[in-house]
């Protein structure tokens, strides 16, 4: 049977986190993939212009998205 996790509300939302330490150290490294690093800031921009292509797309707060995606840095670019 598969068992689904509860959300908890008590915590801060994974874009909240970001959002913080994106602010606080922009530029720290967030993402390693090999030789390859992504700093908060940069990782920030990245999360935004998915977010705004969701949304160009019809996608609205609170809809469920799937992504198939490769590993390393290209996940997030």
């Amino acid at each position: 049977m598969t068992q689904l996790l509860a959300i908890r509300s008590d915590l801060p939302s994974l874009d909240a986190v970001l959002d913080t330490r994106a602010a606080s150290s922009p530029h720290s490294i967030a993402f390693v993939a090999g030789s390859d690093r992504l700093t908060y800031g940069e990782l920030r921009g990245e999360v935004q212009l998915l977010g705004a292509t969701l949304f160009a797309a019809g996608v609205n707060k609170g809809d469920r998205v799937a992504l198939l995606l490769p590993s390393g840095l290209d996940f997030v670019r």
